[in-house]
């Protein structure tokens, strides 16, 4: 899982936004003034080349011998001076590849020279170490084209081998005479140095990296990286200053530049864990404060209220939805919850009920005023646990202010649907009982008994469909009916309409 963050695109990306930007300036400047002092000292020498040498103090004369092949190191040195300004415009790349291809031709005559053919005379037989040189030589030339192939992490790792191969020269020739300091100096002053810009030209890129990150691991490698080489010459020449050599042996040289080598090698992995970890924890910090914000804002603007207490009922936190009514957060944050009025005293009964079954209760109704107006609030009393232990609750309260107005406004809307209901059962039988009045007087001037009895029969019928409206509307519901008491008031209607018809009813 830790392999898979470290290569992860945001890994890099925060990666990329973590590196101390000062730092990175002041390395280019560092770069450039290098480039600018190696370019001239190679030019003096070169200078120096052509005066004979009976002529030069002794001083001059060893900084005439300390550079080798000043040519190559002036293309070197502008190359990496133009390569350092990192930039896109045509005319620097141009510049670089026209560096480039003088370079390759140099390295094609000195190779030609050691082979034999004079065009370079006297390239083996003007110092030591030649055929050194020219691996070197060679080395330099790659770097340049893996450079400029943006194949940085490799055009890091040859500068580094490049600065081994030159600290290990310099400590060689250091203890030694006049011609054996030229060399050692010729190892310093160009190879280990521009060695080291080749590692940090680019130090956004590949192994240098890390060395220019804000973390903490970061500032103590940049510090310790350069450390390292300088206590490691002191203890050496220490070393030298107690014995009756004249120089360090290959075996000492050789033996001091391996450590160097696994020095950096162990600062470079120490420094990468520690800034993976580094990283890795802000980048936790950073994704905690944003979900916090993150909640937090959600919290704070929704249209629901928020009440937090401890295991004491303390008020720990409350959202802005209080401000609403007036309710300041400061003046009840740190308080007993007991102190939220009119709040508390609607929703207690549920908030101790929660504190002794343990378990969310529902708060049924909470009413407050708020400019003159009734406002109603619902919501759940939840209690909070850790480890099973009750450590305080979380009260959620959502406004039913609308649903309490438009539940209000269905019951009165029922109710005058009822009433108005009503009175139309109430007119249906009024209507019923007139008709039936009709039929009656219209029965008296009919003879006829059979056709009496019809009428009669139709009269009963009406009455009976009047006593239904008339238990209709004096009833408060419409769906049913008192079958009971509208059977009783039926059988009497029937048996007042047949009274005087020597009729018994049993």
């Amino acid at each position: 899982m830790f392999e898979n963050e470290l290569n992860s695109e945001y890994y890099k990306k925060y990666v990329c936004d973590y590196l101390d930007k000062h730092v990175i300036i002041l390395g280019k400047k560092i770069n450039k003034v290098i480039c600018i002092l190696t370019f001239l000292l190679a030019l003096v020498n070169l200078i120096l080349t052509l005066i004979p040498a009976v002529s030069i103090h002794p001083i001059l004369n060893i900084l005439k011998t300390s550079t080798y092949n000043p040519i190559f190191f002036m293309l070197i040195s502008s190359f990496l001076f133009v390569l350092n300004e990192e930039t896109k415009e045509k005319k620097y790349k141009t510049i670089e590849l026209i560096l480039l291809v003088l370079s390759s031709i140099y390295i094609i005559l000195i190779l030609l020279s050691c082979s034999g053919i004079p065009i370079l005379s006297g390239w083996g037989d003007l110092y030591q170490d030649s055929g050194l040189f020219l691996v070197i030589f060679i080395m330099f030339y790659i770097n340049m084209g893996l450079i400029l192939k943006k194949k940085f992490l490799l055009g890091q790792i040859l500068g580094l081998s490049n600065f081994i191969l030159g600290y290990t020269g310099f400590l060689f020739y250091s203890p030694g005479n006049t011609p054996t300091i030229s060399l050692a100096l010729n190892y310093l002053l160009f190879i280990v140095t521009l060695s080291i810009i080749f590692v940090n030209i680019r130090p956004k890129h590949g192994l240098t990296r890390i060395f220019y990150l804000k973390t903490t691991g970061s500032v103590f490698a940049r510090s310790t990286i350069i450390v390292i080489p300088i206590f490691l010459i002191i203890g050496i020449f220490i070393i030298y200053g107690n014995t009756t050599l004249t120089s360090l042996d290959n075996k000492g040289s050789i033996v001091a530049g391996v450590t160097v080598l696994l020095l950096i090698l162990i600062l470079v992995s120490s420094t990468r864990k520690f800034t993976e970890s580094d990283i890795f924890g802000e980048i936790t910090h950073q994704q905690l404060c944003e979900n916090k914000k993150f909640f937090e804002e959600i919290i704070t603007e929704m249209d629901d209220g928020v009440i937090v207490t401890d295991k004491d009922d303390i008020v720990i936190y409350l959202n802005d939805y209080f401000d609403r009514y007036k309710i300041r957060y400061d003046t009840l944050l740190h308080y007993d919850i007991k102190t939220l009025t009119p709040y508390y005293e609607q929703l207690e009964n549920e908030f101790i009920q929660m504190k002794k079954i343990k378990k969310s209760t529902f708060i049924d109704s909470i009413t407050v005023n708020q400019n003159e107006k009734e406002i109603y609030l619902s919501g759940w009393c939840t209690p909070r646990f850790e480890n099973n232990e009750y450590i305080g609750s979380i009260i959620a309260l959502v406004d039913m202010t609308f649903e309490k107005e438009k539940e209000s406004s269905l019951k009165q809307s029922i109710k005058d649907k009822n009433i108005m209901l009503a009175e139309v059962h109430h007119r249906v039988k009024n209507n019923l009982q007139i008709i039936n009045s009709l039929i009656s007087l219209k029965s008296r001037k009919i003879e006829d008994q059979y056709t009496l009895d019809i009428i009669k029969e139709i009269e009963n019928r009406i009455k009976s469909m009047g006593l239904i409206h008339e238990q209709l509307y004096q009833q408060e519901t419409f769906s049913t009916i008192d079958i009971q008491k509208y059977v009783k008031s039926l059988t009497s209607q029937i048996k007042n309409s047949f009274m005087g018809e020597n009729i018994k009813f049993e």
